[in-house]
């Protein structure tokens, strides 16, 4: 792999990484603990204007006509 061969991971025990012990383990609640992790302010996505990424496509913009050849 491309990571493993990046000089910062030189001292990484590749082969026993699933036997060695974590440098930091979290302390969770649950499976859907997220207590760890930073909090953002929870935002509204844009407004769609009809452009940009967003723009609306119709069916006609995606029909492809097939010409016999001639």
């Amino acid at each position: 792999m491309v990571v493993q061969a990046h000089p910062w991971f030189k001292d990484v025990a590749w082969d026993k990484l699933y036997e060695m012990e974590a440098a930091y383990k979290p302390v969770v609640s649950g499976e859907l603990d997220t207590q760890n992790f930073m909090k953002f302010e929870e935002v509204d996505p844009p407004a769609r204007t009809g452009s940009g990424p967003y723009k609306k496509v119709t069916i006609f913009a995606c029909i492809c006509v097939a010409l016999p050849n001639s």
